[in-house]
């Protein structure tokens, strides 16, 4: 169980990797990067503009053929906060869904299941996804 953890990591997948590498079945809650824009939640907006996200600068990661577009998120402000309990940086990277089905994949799950999928999310796109080898 990896729930609200994978979009704090700075590697997350050798992060995956590492999971796949002990465990025949992983269950995922985490954000993801939604290239469409027009689906985040509309709070978001500002902060989407005013650079939170490097959308417009996405990075790519190849693992095994298999390509993974990550997106740089600031933690910005809320590394002040009382409590905060992100990463260790002051930034985390962001997967698109697509890609991290795809490594998944890649990374021997055969049967994938999303329980619920949320682009909308106050927080920024999140989803629930169960995998099994």
């Amino acid at each position: 169980v990896a729930s609200g953890v994978l979009y704090h990591m700075v590697d997350a997948i050798e992060f995956l990797r590492q999971i796949a590498s002990y465990s025949k079945s992983v269950y995922l809650w985490t954000h993801y990067f939604e290239p469409d824009l027009t689906l985040w939640n509309s709070n978001l907006k500002n902060k989407l503009e005013k650079g939170k996200w490097n959308y417009k600068e996405p990075e790519v990661e190849e693992y095994e053929g298999v390509s993974v577009r990550i997106i740089k998120q600031h933690y910005e402000e809320a590394l002040g906060w009382d409590g905060f309990c992100g990463g260790p940086e002051e930034y985390s990277y962001w997967i698109m869904k697509e890609d991290l089905l795809n490594l998944l994949r890649k990374l021997g799950y055969s049967k994938i299941e999303i329980s619920f999928d949320d682009p909308g999310h106050p927080n920024g796109p999140s989803f629930s996804v169960f995998a099994e080898k």
